[in-house]
């Protein structure tokens, strides 16, 4: 997985542990500040839950988008909202076109977060 901050940095985040079946925690090596940030990969192109930075969640209830839309209930948004559930047919996780080669989403702050950790929930 990378992230890019808003200045267009490149982070590799390769410190990944899984916690179960459907939850992964990604530490990055650098502290960024940013007011936005791009996930890449190909676990980008469907996720369920996003929490970044840990303790509390910055993401949540913020502005999102992604590279493309399954369709119109597979949104950016979901995986901000809160709704932990990893089951598809809840309409609680995002999902991009099949295929996208370059499935990525995106998250845009209210103002500037410090961000060294995420987790994803697929």
């Amino acid at each position: 997985m990378t992230l890019n901050d808003a200045q267009g940095s490149t982070y590799t985040c390769n410190k990944a542990y899984l916690i179960d079946d459907t939850a992964m925690d990604l530490l990055c090596d650098a502290q960024i500040l940013t007011t936005h940030l791009t996930l890449t990969g190909q676990d980008v192109g469907y996720l369920c839950s996003l929490s970044i930075s840990g303790g509390r969640n910055v993401a949540l209830k913020q502005r999102a988008v992604q590279s493309s839309d399954y369709n119109n209930i597979y949104i950016a948004d979901k995986a901000v909202d809160g709704n932990r559930n990893t089951d598809i047919g809840q309409n609680s996780c995002t999902r991009t076109n099949d295929p996208d080669a370059q499935p990525n989403w995106n998250v845009k702050f209210s103002n500037i977060k410090l961000v060294n950790r995420y987790v994803l929930f697929n």
